[in-house]
């Protein structure tokens, strides 16, 4: 019989719940334990799902020998020290985006990962959402031709200050990265992920606009190149006052184009390999509706997956470093007023 796999999850807040939901929905996972720092928030949480441990100390759940993998969901700035102690007792690590507050520390999880021969899994969850997967699909199968640009616009109002959800660490230098690193890094992992190349230069203009409230930028917009010499667009905000949260993607090719939202259920096609006529035509996809259980259960199936066949991880370290590295070249391009080369 296969061994099922035991599970720890540090950080009970905003996103724990798909965490949750998710690995309950496997074959092949147990969640064992929960932690958190505000002791209540864990008792709380473990009683709800109905999980049989629950701990203040982080530590302790690192202890227990049943458990195999550890998902971390944390705020940037403690990500380095739990990843840390995690792999070295010899944990699997699931980490939530950003991989890290700084490049460094990102590189000191890799590292530290892999001399402890544990696997290391950045939950950058829109790779495993229906709609960029059909993109991907798409693009793989010779829909849109060769890809020269795509774009991203993920864009409304966020309430700093109301509600249970705590943002603001997300502003702080000294805790998190701004509205890139909450939302921006999705779309430097994600636009990899589509056009199967590393960016190699970012210019970024951004602004703080509500300095009262937050530290850090709060409205971005970026323009990347790729090694395939695909360009692309990033525009993302937490301070801008419409009608309804907005957020389209679009993607161009020789041949055709395609545009959706992850929180639509149509992605519209448009290419010449669609139908006869020379100048194509427009075609509409009917997604599923979204699931986000069933989107964080495929991102941890993969992951688990990936460990019982010793495979590598769905998304890598190398892979949220990339991403990383994309946010702060962005913040470099800003202060240097310059476009910022970046590594192959």
């Amino acid at each position: 019989m296969a061994k099922v796999l035991g599970y720890g999850i540090i950080g009970c807040g905003y996103v724990c719940e798909r965490h949750i939901n998710a690995i309950k929905s496997l074959n092949g996972a147990e969640l064992i334990a929960l932690s958190d720092i505000q002791e209540e928030r864990a008792k709380e949480t473990a009683s709800r799902f109905k999980v049989g441990k629950y701990f203040a100390d982080y530590n302790q759940l690192l202890n227990l020998e049943e458990i195999d993998v550890v998902i971390i969901l944390l705020p940037d700035y403690l990500h380095k020290e739990v990843a840390l102690k995690a792999a070295q007792a010899g944990k699997h690590v699931c980490l939530e985006k950003p991989i890290a507050r700084t490049l460094k520390e990102a590189n000191e999880i890799i590292g530290v990962c892999k001399n402890n021969n544990v696997k290391l899994f950045i939950a950058q969850s829109m790779r495993f959402h229906p709609s960029w997967q059909k993109a991907k699909q798409l693009i793989e199968s010779g829909y849109l031709g060769n890809v020269f640009k795509i774009k991203a616009k993920n864009c409304g109002y966020c309430d700093f200050s109301h509600g249970a959800i705590d943002w603001k660490w997300r502003f702080n230098p000294q805790l998190g990265s701004g509205v890139l690193g909450d939302i921006g890094v999705h779309y430097a992992d994600s636009f990899r992920y589509l056009l199967d190349a590393d960016p190699i230069s970012v210019y970024a203009e951004m602004e703080t606009v509500r300095k009262e409230e937050v530290k850090m930028a709060d409205n971005a917009l970026l323009l990347l190149r790729f090694g395939n010499n695909a360009i692309a667009e990033i525009e993302v905000s937490l301070s801008q006052r419409e009608a309804s949260w907005e957020e389209r993607i679009e993607v161009y090719g020789r041949d055709g184009s395609l545009s959706f939202s992850t929180s639509g259920k149509k992605m519209e096609i448009y290419s010449i390999k669609i139908g006869k006529e020379p100048d194509g035509m427009a075609k509409v996809e009917n997604l599923d509706p979204v699931d986000f259980t069933e989107i964080w259960g495929r991102l941890h199936l993969q992951f688990l997956e990936s460990i019982k066949e010793n495979s590598i991880s769905p998304v890598t370290g190398k892979d949220g470093y990339k991403a990383l590295e994309v946010i702060f070249a962005a913040y470099k391009s800003v202060e240097e007023k310059r476009a910022i080369s970046l590594p192959l």
